[in-house]
């Protein structure tokens, strides 16, 4: 029997951290040696994966772990003293070491002190699995740069409205050297991209894979795996007492049809949602005028509206 509150609680493993800079060292005061971060080009990795991935990769194969790109990539407003983090909170409530104790206070966000003094800033931890690496796991990249936030954030949510979960999807993580306006001052900054060498089709088809694997092959009386061809894997057609069930469609929720159709609107589209999808996609609503959005067809209906291949 499950323990409730106990054994219904899990997490996954982690494996460890890897940066996006390094430290050095330079004179202060008095003739001290100061430690100041300095960003680098590539991954800074533990040694002990280097072998998998490379001593200085600018790429990193991921796998995400996590089903929501909140769970994929948690952000929080963070300040850090010298003995560690000092705060955190999510612009609401915050949690503030206080006599050697956290302690739940309100956040106040951009009318902190320490905020306005720039000691708070928004820090994302991006947590995947690297699949060519051994063991299991997530590894944690920690980003406070608001690009690369951006980037991760806005891929995930993509990717998400596609798929409608993440885990077990393959990316590719790279850093990419761009120009900033640093403190009024042109610089070079190195931005985090997550990117794919597959289509939305396939990432899509993939993840209706994942969703609908093959049981194991039945195992015959000599001991070995008994030939037969596979069974396609697919939406349920209908066609008569000869037809086969090639899987259920998966079809996307109420939040993602309400998205749907706030980027219609932003596209011009007076029409209601559901008439649309009909004469556009050729879809079947139901008796109350309702139609069930398969979830295969998002890139299509994405690609539509992205180039302006809209009826009405």
């Amino acid at each position: 029997m499950p323990i409730k509150g106990h054994t219904d609680k899990t997490r996954l493993p982690r494996q460890g951290k890897i940066h996006l800079g390094i430290k050095k060292e330079k004179a202060g005061k008095g003739g001290r040696k100061v430690e100041y971060p300095a960003a680098t080009d590539y991954f800074v990795c533990p040694p002990e994966i280097t072998p998998y991935v490379g001593e200085e990769p600018k790429l990193l194969t991921v796998m995400l772990a996590h089903k929501t790109p909140e769970e994929a990539f948690p952000e929080w407003l963070k300040c850090y003293r010298a003995s560690g983090l000092f705060c955190s909170g999510d612009g609401e409530n915050a949690k503030r070491l206080v006599d050697g104790d956290y302690q739940e206070i309100v956040c106040p966000y951009q009318d902190c002190e320490y905020y306005l003094a720039g000691e708070c800033k928004p820090v994302g931890t991006f947590k995947f699995m690297l699949p060519d690496v051994p063991g299991l796991g997530v590894w944690w990249i920690d980003s406070k740069g608001w690009r690369s936030g951006m980037n991760i954030r806005s891929t995930l949510a993509l990717l998400f409205s596609m798929t409608g979960n993440l885990a077990g999807l393959s990316c590719d993580l790279k850093l990419v050297e761009e120009e900033a306006m640093v403190e009024g001052k042109k610089k070079t900054v190195y931005i985090l991209h997550l990117t794919s060498d597959l289509t939305l089709r396939e990432v899509v088809a993939g993840r209706r894979g994942l969703l609908a694997l093959p049981e194991p092959e039945p195992e015959s009386e000599l001991g070995k795996a008994e030939t037969k061809p596979p069974e396609p894997q697919g939406e349920e057609i209908s066609g008569g007492s000869g037809s086969e069930d090639l899987g259920e469609i998966e079809y996307i929720d109420d939040m993602e049809k309400k998205a749907l159709r706030q980027k219609l609107a932003a596209a011009g589209v007076k029409k209601p949602l559901d008439e649309w999808l009909v004469a556009a996609m050729n879809l079947e609503a139901d008796e109350k005028g309702v139609v069930k959005v398969p979830r295969y067809l998002m890139p299509e209906i994405m690609e539509k509206i992205e180039k302006e291949e809209i009826p009405f």
